[in-house]
């Protein structure tokens, strides 16, 4: 429960290095303000509600009302980048029994104990999409039911119970999977990011152009980029990439052809496939 003030702030990027771990980040400013320090969980008001731990932001936000939070907290708040939120601090629990299901039919092997590690410590609540790298690909996931009801923090003694039916989305909850891949990242510029995270957790960042490719079956889900890069970002075709602006794609990420060699473009379909992990982050 919570019988804290809201305070209005703008969603802004999240740095690359926070990207994937449920956190967000606030000025100093907006800390003091309201009575929070650093890993305190915070409540965050969007068309959506979602909530996560706040740390500290860089002197850069210094003096600002600004909200730096990934793709998959925008997502679960359906809000993008440049929109007004509301914040406050939240009293969270430590949960004790949290049930997943997957959007789509899986079997994990080893499943519970693997999303154990993977939300030791975060903030988790109802309704909450998340998306995860597994078995070689993107797989996203709904939290169905939180005990205590609200928002709480996973730990050791919190029990994990993976469903293996899909989820049931109402007609207002449905992901869309037709999102473009240009409406990543923002619209007024041709510069996107190519974020790439390995199962493993290493990750790096480059900035090319995108160019886009013809639709069709042979380039349904793809990124591709030239040999040179791909050795940069050391994958393999077939290798998993995010694509990260003000949302997120996931896609398998191949070789340009031979006479489109270009390390600061990657050229890439206009639309997700459900095999590449067509549901928004």
């Amino acid at each position: 429960m919570s019988e804290y003030e809201y305070e209005e702030v703008t969603v802004k990027e999240a740095s690359q290095d926070d990207v994937g771990y449920g956190v967000a980040r606030v000025s100093s400013e907006v800390m003091k303000k309201l009575g929070l320090v650093s890993g305190d969980v915070i409540e965050i008001l969007g068309k959506k509600k979602a909530a996560t731990k706040v740390f500290p932001s860089s002197q850069q936000d210094s003096g600002n009302a600004i909200l730096r939070i990934d793709g998959n907290t925008r997502d679960n708040l359906n809000t993008d980048i440049n929109e007004k939120v509301q914040i406050r601090k939240y009293k969270a629990e430590f949960a004790k029994i949290v049930v997943i299901h997957p959007t789509k039919s899986i079997r994990l092997l080893n499943g519970e104990q693997f999303l154990s590690r993977f939300f030791q410590g975060r903030v988790v609540f109802e309704g909450q999409m998340q998306t995860i790298n597994a078995i070689g690909k993107a797989i996203t996931l709904i939290i169905t039911k939180v005990l205590p009801t609200g928002i709480a923090i996973v730990t050791d003694n919190t029990h994990i119970e993976l469903k293996e039916e899909p989820y049931e989305f109402n007609e207002d909850q449905q992901v869309s999977t037709n999102e473009n891949f240009e409406d990543i990242g923002d619209k007024n510029s041709d510069e996107k990011k190519l974020h790439v995270q390995s199962i493993d957790n290493t990750r790096l960042t480059i900035q090319l152009r995108v160019d886009s490719m013809t639709p069709g079956d042979d380039n349904r889900g793809k990124a591709l980029v030239d040999p040179e890069t791909m050795h940069l970002l050391a994958m393999s075709p077939g290798d998993f990439v995010t694509i990260e602006g003000s949302r997120r794609a996931v896609a398998k990420v191949w070789h340009l052809p031979s006479d489109d060699w270009n390390m600061e473009k990657v050229r890439i379909e206009s639309y997700y496939s459900d095999e590449c992990g067509s549901q928004r982050w």
